[in-house]
C-alpha cells in the first residue's frame, strides 16, 4: 500500500522556508555568524525536501516505456535533474558536451562511461566526465538524480542574458 506524502512534505517545506529566511534576516540585523551558519544548514534541508517532494510527485506518475527526465534546478552553474527508469529501459550509449554526476535515489542500474560498467544502487554515485560516452539501464525501478556541469558556451550565453 502507497501513501501519498506529499502535504506533509510541502508543510515541513514552507516551514523549513520561513525558518531559513528568519534566520537570514536576524543573522543580517544580529552580525551573528552561528545564526548564517545555521541558516545555510536549513537552506540545505529545504533544498533535500523539494528533491523528495520531486520524487514523491513523480513516483506517481504511469509507468513508461521510454526515459521520464524532469529539470528542477537551472543555475547558471550547474543544474539538476531527476531520471526516472522502469526495469529493464535503457538510455543509449550517447556522448554529451557537460560532465555529470549522477546518484541513485532508489533502485538499481547498470552506469556505462567510455565502455566502462558500473552497477550502482540506492545511495550510490559516480562521475561521468565532458565527452565521456555514458549511458543507464535499470536492473529494476530507478531513480537518478543528475547534478549537469554547464558548458562554458552555455554559460557565457547566460552571462550575455544578466
Amino acid at each position: 500500500m502507497s501513501h501519498d506524502h506529499s502535504g506533509t512534505i510541502s508543510r515541513v517545506l514552507l516551514l523549513n522556508i520561513a525558518i531559513t529566511v528568519a534566520e537570514y534576516i536576524g543573522a543580517f540585523y544580529s552580525g551573528s555568524m552561528a545564526l548564517l551558519a545555521d541558516a545555510g544548514h536549513n537552506l540545505s534541508d529545504v533544498i533535500s525536501l523539494i528533491i523528495g517532494y520531486v520524487g514523491e510527485k513523480y513516483s506517481k506518475t504511469t509507468p513508461s516505456e521510454k526515459p521520464i527526465k524532469r529539470h528542477f534546478l537551472n543555475a547558471k552553474g550547474f543544474h539538476a535533474a531527476l531520471i526516472c527508469l522502469k526495469k529493464g529501459v535503457e538510455i543509449p550509449h550517447h556522448p554529451e558536451d557537460y560532465g555529470v554526476f549522477f546518484t541513485v535515489i532508489c533502485g538499481e542500474g547498470l552506469f556505462t562511461k567510455s565502455g566502462e560498467t558500473i552497477e550502482l544502487n540506492t545511495n550510490q554515485g559516480v562521475y561521468v566526465k565532458k565527452d565521456e560516452v555514458r549511458g543507464i539501464r535499470a536492473l529494476e525501478d530507478l531513480v537518478v538524480l543528475g547534478i549537469q556541469d554547464r558548458p562554458q558556451a552555455f554559460r557565457e550565453k547566460i552571462g550575455e542574458e544578466q
